[in-house]
């Protein structure tokens, strides 16, 4: 199974829970690559990287400049935070219907519908369902784009 995480190295991210799921994958024997990308030169960075000494299979890449690249590749996008203002990294997987595995931040549940392009683990990362999440059997939709030039048109001529 091919992971990857986009996110800035902080506190918020969840990256204890990404070290709980990365022991819970190994205790499992589940043979995955979890490649993370973000800046890892600040202090919190160093030591989240560190923490990770016993995860051969999760990968600190530092920056990438070609996010879709790595995201088009993987299984799913993870993404562990305790809260999201908006997850671009999520709408970004939508984009190239890439499924998520999330936590239940609210931004991530208006994103993400379980079951269907991905799917919303509890913040105590108990009960995982990791049956599923092997099997990989969702049916992400096409992304809409929203703001069609008619939609503007439309949107124009009932304001006129």
């Amino acid at each position: 199974m091919h992971l990857v995480t986009l996110s800035r190295l902080s506190g918020e991210k969840g990256f204890k829970r990404m070290l709980d799921l990365a022991n819970h994958l190994d205790s499992k024997k589940i043979p995955y690559i979890w490649n993370v990308y973000g800046n890892t030169t600040s202090n919190f960075a160093k030591q989240t990287v560190l923490s990770f000494k016993n995860c051969p299979n999760v990968i600190f890449k530092g920056t990438t400049r070609e996010p879709f690249k790595e995201i088009n590749k993987a299984d799913y996008l993870v993404q562990l935070s305790d809260t999201e203002g908006f997850a671009y990294s999520v709408y970004e997987a939508m984009q190239v219907k890439t499924p998520c595995i999330i936590t239940p931040f609210a931004s991530g549940k208006e994103q993400i519908t379980n079951g269907v392009n991905g799917w919303i683990i509890h913040f105590d990362m108990k009960n995982i369902d990791f049956e599923s999440i092997l099997k990989k059997d969702l049916v992400v939709p096409e992304f809409e784009e929203l703001g069609k030039e008619s939609d503007w048109v439309d949107l124009l001529e009932k304001k006129a």
